[in-house]
């Protein structure tokens, strides 16, 4: 993980977890004279710290807790954690946040029942989205991307592949449904999110089938598929001392067509980043705007059912609804009307099929 004085200030509150358990937990596991932990307050998914041990030495441990999410990311462990050492040990993508095994050779713990993952310590600094709108960091990001889908006819890890569904539509639903029928007990936040999606309903049903129709197509057609990442948001990716890109949280990795991945690059610099992404690549990639529709559609509804799900079922205070409302508001709904692969977009796409 990134050095302590670069990590922002998040918002996430520390949990209510035994630190000192937590230090004799690694200890024994992994053989290492941890003795100081230092909440990272950044991650929708598991609670991580900086370990410091006797000597300076640093790590970053994350501990997979009993949430939604933490659970569907806890299941794609037995084969991410290969994965990661793959890419690195191969030198592949050595710039890859790898598991360090433990003592008896697995590449994770456990900590009350929970999975517990320990990791080199990367200093750096976290990239922004500022750096996502910085011409001058395109071609670091698309030979980081190039590299990535480069390295796929070389892994022997046993992947999953896209299959262009959507497993949290259930969730959802259910989510809705549960938003017609709150009581007056129920938590402010709960009510806000009542208020803020039930008169959107029509719009967000919609919305839902729009990505079924493009996945049915998507489905339709052969596609050529690399290994994806599937997360390239600014918070998983850490810019070292020397200016190097390093990828985190590999629990989503998969076998995607390349828009998978290219769709978080699809910014104000998409062309350039297209330019050094094609230097980059092994062989030519013809891209599909659709795709780019789907992705769209199916990032912004999953991150929706995440945060009503913990709205409704996991948060325990207003401070955490407060922080899952910005978010289905930021990050969510303020992108409705913008979804479908746009002009542009299409443009550049265009542009580059013809290379």
């Amino acid at each position: 993980m990134c050095a302590d004085a670069t990590v922002p200030k998040g918002d996430k509150a520390a949990p209510n977890l035994d630190g000192a358990a937590l230090l004799a937990a690694i200890r024994v596991a992994y053989g290492l004279p941890a003795e100081r932990l230092t909440f990272v307050p950044i991650g929708e998914v598991t609670e991580g710290y900086t370990v410091e041990a006797r000597g300076g030495a640093r790590y970053f441990a994350k501990v997979y807790g009993a949430s939604r999410l933490a659970r569907l990311s806890a299941e794609r462990l037995p084969y991410t954690l290969p994965l990661a050492c793959e890419l690195h040990d191969k030198g592949l993508l050595p710039e890859v946040a790898y598991p360090m095994p433990t003592l008896s050779g697995a590449l994770q713990a456990s900590f009350g029942g929970q999975p517990l993952v320990l990791y080199p310590y990367i200093a750096g600094r976290l990239v922004t989205e500022g750096d996502f709108a910085a011409a001058e960091m395109m071609p670091r990001f698309a030979e980081t991307v190039a590299r990535l889908h480069n390295a796929t006819p070389q892994l022997e890890t046993p992947l999953p592949f896209e299959t262009f569904d959507a497993p949290f539509r259930r969730d959802l639903l259910r989510g809705l449904r549960e938003l017609e029928r709150l009581g007056q007990d129920s938590r402010p936040g709960q009510r806000a999110l009542r208020d803020l999606l039930l008169p959107r309903r029509q719009e967000l049903l919609g919305h839902l089938a729009q990505l079924e129709a493009l996945g049915d197509r998507a489905c339709s057609q052969e596609r050529a598929l690399v290994l994806c990442h599937t997360d390239l948001a600014p918070t998983n990716l850490i810019c070292d001392e020397a200016g190097r890109l390093h990828l985190l949280d590999w629990e989503g990795a998969l076998l995607a067509p390349a828009e998978h991945d290219l769709v978080f690059f699809s910014g104000e610099h998409f062309a350039a980043f297209l330019a050094d992404y094609r230097r980059c690549r092994e062989q030519r990639v013809p891209l599909d705007p659709e795709l780019f529709s789907f992705y769209f559609h199916r990032r912004n509804l999953e991150d929706l059912a995440d945060w009503v799900a913990r709205i409704l079922w996991e948060n325990a205070t207003d401070e955490q609804d407060r922080h899952d409302l910005e978010g289905i508001q930021d990050d969510c709904l303020r992108w409705w009307d913008d979804l479908h692969a746009g002009p542009r977009l299409r443009a550049i796409v265009w542009e580059h099929n013809q290379e």
